[in-house]
């Protein structure tokens, strides 16, 4: 059996707008939908938020998809972390962290 795809898409006004199996193809929605658009793994956690990046999603899906798996890895590893009983060490990703998640 299939599973839901992993990457929802809200628009500016927090709706549920869409899911995709591909944050490149989320990317290309939030472009769409504009400022304030979010690509999120699962409905809560935010990987995404159109105009508070350092570039609009249309200009790269690429780096959209780049850095959305990279604040998941870090969010999953700071997971395993606190799990195994290791200090909490926060891991760097650019623009994650600052507030605006």
């Amino acid at each position: 059996m299939a599973s839901a795809p992993q990457f929802k898409v809200y628009n500016p006004s927090k709706e549920y707008v869409a899911a995709c199996k591909h944050v490149e193809d989320a990317a290309a929605l939030v472009a769409l939908y504009g400022d304030g658009a979010t690509i999120r793994s699962g409905h809560t956690t935010i990987v995404w938020t159109e105009g508070q990046e350092t570039q609009p999603a249309g200009e790269s899906f690429d780096f959209v998809a780049e850095l959305a798996h990279q604040r998941l890895d870090a969010i999953w590893q700071r997971a395993l972390r606190r799990m195994s009983g290791e200090p909490d060490g926060l891991v760097s990703v650019p623009g994650f962290g600052t507030g605006s998640y």
